[in-house]
This record gives structure tokens, sequence and C-alpha cells, in this order.
């Protein structure tokens, strides 16, 4: 399944939060379009015009989309509001309308809609992603630590999603579970420091106290970028920056 990046900042760590891709999805070019196809879709009835019908799922959550790059976070959240009442199971609009309601920091709301995706779709790694990453921002650490797991069992072979679970089972304080966790997608060096900073986070000293390199390969690496506006000795390894 592929996977785009959704605006989230935690505190934190940078977890990511991701969402499914459907048909329709805005990307750059879109912001490339000529003045007159732009003003077209103003309205996302004029999509469907010419067929003389009600737009699609995917059409609209594509105007939904163009809607967020303009900055018109309360049209898109109207538009995806609508897809999510006429087509239930159109998970790309879930994931949007979440991402929408935490740049406005509702992460109740933000949960509450992704709650309402499991229902559709109880085992889909990437909701479940998702849902884990609002309750890690609302501080909600075990909820986090539940979903980020459901995550990584629908799709264990997805690094970002257990880096995420590492990172939750290091704020609630399993430490040696976080550090197997994250010795799956990163390197032992990475793995002692994300420990340490997750231990200053709650507010303990990290068990683990051996700083010495592995020698040879500890564990698989990522590609994952670290996050380039923290300070060195507070970035976390494994997780995805977003933008």
């Amino acid at each position: 399944m592929n996977a785009y990046s959704m605006n989230a900042l935690c505190p934190l760590v940078l977890a990511c939060m991701v969402a499914v891709a459907g048909a329709g999805c805005a990307t750059n070019a879109e912001n490339k379009l000529p003045d007159s196809r732009r003003a077209a879709l103003n309205d996302d009835s004029t999509f469907a015009a010419g067929a003389g019908r009600a737009p699609s799922a995917a059409t609209s959550y594509a105007f939904a989309k163009i809607l967020v790059t303009q900055g018109r976070d309360r049209d898109a959240m109207y538009v995806l509001a609508r897809v999510i009442r006429e087509h239930p199971t159109y998970l790309p609009a879930y994931n949007e309308l979440a991402g929408v309601y935490v740049r406005a920091d509702r992460l109740e709301d933000a949960a509450e809609v992704l709650n309402t995706a499991l229902k559709h779709a109880p085992n889909d790694g990437v909701i479940h992603n998702n849902l884990g990453m609002c309750y890690m921002l609302a501080g909600q650490n075990e909820k986090a630590l539940e979903a980020f797991s459901q995550a990584a069992r629908a799709m264990p072979s997805n690094p970002t999603f257990r880096a995420n679970r590492a990172a939750a089972l290091g704020l609630v304080g399993r430490e040696a579970e976080a550090q197997d966790e994250y010795r799956t997608v990163i390197g032992e060096l990475a793995t002692l420091k994300n420990l340490t900073i997750l231990a200053r986070a709650r507010g303990d000293e990290p068990e683990s106290a051996d700083p010495k390199p592995p020698q040879g390969d500890a564990a698989p690496q990522t590609d994952h970028k670290t996050d380039a506006t923290a300070p060195a000795e507070e970035r976390i390894e494994g997780h995805t920056r977003l933008p």
C-alpha cells in the first residue's frame, strides 16, 4: 500500500502520520494549473458538471486536497465530511480529515474520525498508526501504544510503524521492549540515543547505559530521515520527519 505524509508535529518525537493513497491524490503539479483551470476548481460541482452527475468520492477528495494546499482547511473539512457521509467506506477522506483536525489542534475530533474509520476497516494499519499519532500528540501514551501495536501487527514490515511503536513503549517506561523494537529498524547507537531522549522526556534515566559502538551490523538500517530542525542531541532516529 502506498502512503504519503500528513502534517502532524509531536512535541517529543516526529513520528509519522500517513494516509492511504487514493485515486485523485493532489500533487505539486496541481499548483501549476492554468488560472482558468484553477478557477474552475473553486466549486467541486464543476468536476462532474460535464457528466451531469454528482462528483465521485475520489473527485471530491482530490478537490479537498487542493483546498488544503491553498490553506482553505475549513472548506476542505466541509468537503471531506460530505465525502465521509456519502461514501462511508472511502478511507482516504477519514485520514485527510483527521490531518486537518490535527493541524487545528482538535485531537479529540481527529481521533473520533479515525475510530469511525476503523469500524469500516478494523485491520487497516495506516488508520491505526494515525490514531496512535493523535493519542501521542495528546499525551495519551498507553492508547498510542495500543494503536501503534495494532498498526505494526497489520503491517509488520513497515519500519515507521515499528519505530512509532518503539517510541510509545519508551514513553510508557517499557524500555527493554522499546530497545528490542528499535533494533528491528535502526542500529544500536541510534537505538541507545533514542532511549536516552525518551527517558529524559518521561523524567527518568535510560536503563541501557552502554554507549559503545556495535561490532559489525547490529541491526538493519532504515532510510528514514531524522528531524533536521531539532538539536543534534535531541533528534530521534528512525522516524520520518514530516513536512
